[in-house]
């Protein structure tokens, strides 16, 4: 069965889901059991992860928060799926809204578990783009050593960032 993106979803994600706690049950209890139970789940998965560009703030964050109980796996379940999950990462980090921050935080932190060095990787990539809460986050089951050095990289990215505002100025 196809998965399609539809007008109704659409609209259904701009008024019926109104905060961060609708949105994340109907993720955990819904999307990511449909993900699960799917003949195909890779193929349900990546419909879900096309909604990292959509317009509703809560369905790009869905394209995150979805596979948070599929994450901490990798790809042992759903072969596929950390790449999906790293990309939609990569689209979300770039939102500065916080509960796409926060999302992107959220599902790598499940990552981690499986996927320690991606995850790492990324951070260290996207160590200017992340929000604090959502590096915090991300950081929480990551060895000691490698939060100080992901700490380090915000740090001296913090830095840059002020140098460049001040030079404009």
């Amino acid at each position: 069965m196809p998965y399609t993106h539809s007008l109704l979803a659409t609209a259904l994600w701009g008024l019926a889901f109104a905060d961060w706690n609708v949105c994340d049950w109907f993720c955990v209890k819904v999307l990511g059991r449909m993900t699960e139970y799917a003949d195909e789940p890779l193929d349900l998965a990546k419909a879900i992860s096309a909604w990292r560009t959509a317009k509703p703030l809560w369905q790009r964050r869905a394209s995150c928060v979805a596979f948070v109980n599929h994450a901490k796996h990798g790809d042992s379940r759903i072969p596929g799926l950390s790449t999906l999950i790293l990309r939609n990462a990569d689209a979300l980090v770039r939102d500065p809204e916080r509960f796409a921050q926060t999302g992107v935080g959220w599902v790598l932190r499940e990552l981690s578990r499986a996927e320690q060095e991606a995850v790492i990787a990324f951070t260290e990539r996207h160590v200017g783009r992340l929000s604090r809460e959502g590096t915090r986050y991300i950081v929480e089951k990551i060895p000691v050593n490698q939060k100080r050095l992901l700490a380090l990289h915000a740090q001296r990215s913090g830095e840059q960032k002020r140098r460049k505002h001040e030079a404009v100025r």
